[in-house]
């Protein structure tokens, strides 16, 4: 067991903590442990407006000229939970947080809105010292603070990636056993629940997903209940149709929280957006299918244009 002591530093314990979280879910799948382009992820609290955040930055090696991306978790989800996808997308920096009351970042004293996240995105990146172009993506909740972003810093963002997310309040609605789940933080903390309920809850193929949550941060009930108050009424219909940005859309064919028809909506209002729909994969498919996801997201923002 990890000693909190045995560091000299409270972000060296950070580190250790993510990567043998990280290691444990790889090495149950077979995935390389660590892209050999990455180091470990730089991990510091940031103040944006006197609130504390924590930060997890990967550099890449290499000075490839490209912009960082930034990366929106879904709701309830710590860093650590998409380490073993983040850590293998090579290419470039990638910068990500843990929200208010999710992770190590304190929960918020009053309800917060999406316009609000992409704000404290946008300094952290300015802290971290990048200033020019960035490329965005989000994952579910995520993903709708990826829009906001794109919406709010139309001239900074690049490109954008949505993977697994909406337009936001008017969607078509998950599936009723997949909603009654979803609005219970437990699933982020009784792995006896999550292998009860992972198959109804995000569909496709689930049996590896319990070794990614045991790796993760559980929420404070407080930071999950203001991640689902952020998005109560908010929707990117009325502003997408005006996104002047090159954009990604990728899909579960069996995704239970966020069905198919969620992603040609996107598709229809976002001028020139591609949608990818990945056949027999849920809601997760960036963990069950990182190795492709991660080939995928890096030709996207790779290509010229």
């Amino acid at each position: 067991m990890l000693q909190c002591s045995t560091f000299e530093t409270a972000t060296d314990f950070f580190h250790e903590v993510i990567q043998c979280c990280s290691r444990r879910a790889q090495r149950a799948h077979g995935a390389p442990v660590l892209d050999p382009r990455y180091r470990p992820p730089e991990l510091s609290f940031r103040t944006v407006r006197g609130r504390e955040y924590r930060v997890a930055h990967w550099r890449a090696n290499a000075d490839t000229g490209a912009p960082p991306l930034l990366f929106f978790t879904g709701i309830g989800a710590s860093i650590e939970l998409l380490t073993p996808f983040l850590e293998m997308v090579g290419g470039r920096d990638i910068v990500t947080f843990d929200v208010p009351g999710i992770g190590m970042s304190p929960p918020a004293k009053w309800p917060y809105r999406p316009r609000k996240i992409a704000k404290t995105a946008d300094a952290i990146l300015r802290q971290l010292g990048f200033t020019g172009p960035v490329d965005v993506m989000g994952v579910s909740w995520g993903g709708m603070m990826a829009q906001q972003y794109a919406k709010t810093f139309r001239r900074k963002t690049r490109s954008l990636i949505l993977a697994a997310t909406t337009a936001g309040f008017f969607m078509v609605p998950p599936r009723w056993s997949a909603l009654k789940h979803m609005s219970e933080p437990r699933r982020h903390v009784d792995p006896a629940y999550i292998r009860q309920h992972m198959e109804e809850l995000y569909g496709g193929r689930t049996e590896e997903l319990p070794d990614f949550f045991a790796g993760a941060m559980p929420p404070t009930r407080k930071g999950y209940f203001h991640q689902l108050l952020a998005i109560w009424g908010w929707t990117s219909l009325w502003f997408l149709p005006f996104l002047k940005v090159r954009t990604l859309i990728l899909t579960g064919e069996d995704d239970r929280l966020v069905p198919l028809p969620n992603g040609y909506i996107l598709r229809a209002l976002i001028p020139g957006a591609k949608l990818e729909i990945l056949p027999g994969e849920g809601h997760l498919f960036l963990l069950t299918e990182r190795e492709r996801m991660v080939g995928r997201v890096e030709e996207f923002l790779d290509a010229p244009g």
